[in-house]
C-alpha cells in the first residue's frame, strides 16, 4: 500500500479535488492523518472548496516548496510522506524538463516516501525508454 491511516499527503494540482477527497479518506483517521490540495488557479480551489468542504484546500505554486511544507501542522513531522503530483499542464519539450525539475525540487524539498506523478509528457518518456539490460545485452552480442 502506498498510503497508511495517519500519513500526510499533499496533492500538487488538485484541481476540484477529487482526487485529494480520496487520499483524504486513505490517511484520515481521528486526529491523525493530514491531506491537503493546492493548485495554482484560484477559481479552482474555491471551486474544490465549495464541493469538498471538510477538505484542505490552498492557493499555492507548486515550485513554491517551503510554502508547502508551511501548510502542515506545526507538530507535525518534516516533510510529506508521500506526494501526488497532476502536472498534466506542463507539455511539450519544456513541459518534459519543467516536470523533472519540479519533481527533483519536490523530492529533495518535501521528502516524501513516494510521488506519483499525473503527466502526459512524464508518461511519454516513460514509453520511450529502454531498460539497460537491453542496451547492455545488444552490445555483448554486437561484442561476440
Amino acid at each position: 500500500l502506498l498510503l497508511e491511516q495517519g500519513d500526510e499527503v499533499i496533492e500538487i494540482g488538485s484541481h476540484y479535488g477529487s482526487t485529494t477527497t480520496m487520499l483524504y479518506d486513505a490517511v484520515k483517521s481521528g486526529e491523525d492523518g493530514f491531506c491537503v490540495g493546492v493548485d495554482i488557479g484560484e477559481k479552482i480551489i474555491e471551486q474544490a472548496k465549495r464541493r469538498h468542504p471538510h477538505v484542505l484546500f490552498d492557493v499555492v505554486d507548486a515550485w513554491d516548496v517551503l510554502k508547502l511544507l508551511k501548510l502542515k501542522p506545526p507538530k507535525s513531522s518534516l516533510g510529506y510522506d508521500a506526494v501526488y503530483a497532476d502536472i498534466g499542464g506542463l507539455s511539450g519539450a519544456h513541459g518534459l524538463l519543467e516536470s523533472l525539475a519540479l519533481v527533483d525540487s519536490i523530492g529533495r524539498g518535501l521528502e516524501p516516501r513516494c510521488i506519483v506523478i499525473k503527466s502526459s509528457c512524464m508518461k511519454k518518456l516513460a514509453t520511450q525508454l529502454i531498460p539497460f539490460s537491453s542496451i547492455k545485452r545488444r552490445f555483448l552480442n554486437k561484442v561476440k
